[in-house]
């Protein structure tokens, strides 16, 4: 697997789409690699690694992002649905047709 992206994002100031929740696109630049599969996203609110959140409409954390899933394979992104005015940690991994 290769490392795609390690940080924390603060959703204060995103528009909320509820009271209780808010809507964060994660997006990055795509893997170039010829047996690429798809990627898997790791997240958590508010505590970082090792990453074990639980989203309500995505899932627990790691979510499987499979590569036919996505709508433009050469700009990859997930929308997840998060606690308002919380700190995201997130990180990505690519993974290739092996693994699968």
């Amino acid at each position: 697997m290769r490392l795609l992206f390690v940080g924390a994002l603060s959703l204060a100031a995103l528009a909320s789409s509820s009271a209780h929740a808010s809507k964060l696109l994660v997006s990055g630049d795509a893997n170039s690699e010829a047996d690429l599969a798809g990627y898997k996203l790791y997240c958590d609110v508010d505590t970082g690694a090792p990453y074990t959140g639980d989203f309500a409409k995505e899932g627990p954390s790691p979510i499987d992002v499979p590569l036919g899933t996505l709508a433009d394979k050469t700009h990859p992104s997930l929308t997840l649905t998060v606690p308002t005015c919380s700190t995201v940690f997130v990180a990505a991994t690519a993974y290739n047709t092996s693994a699968v």
